[in-house]
């Protein structure tokens, strides 16, 4: 199951990368600074912590599938850096010409 998420979230990652480098119509449009630094904010510090501080109550309080949880919400914030990484080296990139 883990590796079904994984594989989706490469997927969607090559086609938001591929769309990026794409000129036009399909160009992806840029967040405005103080969003994009809150929503880095929460993919870097707050999911995880939200997901280690459910894995320790969840193993403490014998909480059914917490490693099922974990699983699938680590995949999710990998796949959210990813996105978020390649746009950042993208935007780098063009506003660097």
């Amino acid at each position: 199951m883990g590796s079904c998420i994984v594989l989706s979230c490469i997927v969607v990652t090559l086609i938001l990368f591929i769309l990026d480098d794409m000129k036009g119509e399909f160009a992806m449009p840029y967040l405005p600074q103080k969003v994009y630094e809150i929503l880095r904010w929460v993919i870097i510090i707050v999911i995880p912590a939200l997901i280690t501080l459910y894995g320790v109550i969840g193993n403490v309080c014998n909480i059914p599938y917490t490693d099922i949880v974990l699983t699938i919400a680590g995949a999710v914030d990998v796949c959210l850096g990813t996105i978020f990484g390649i746009s950042k080296l993208n935007y780098d990139r063009e506003n660097k010409q």
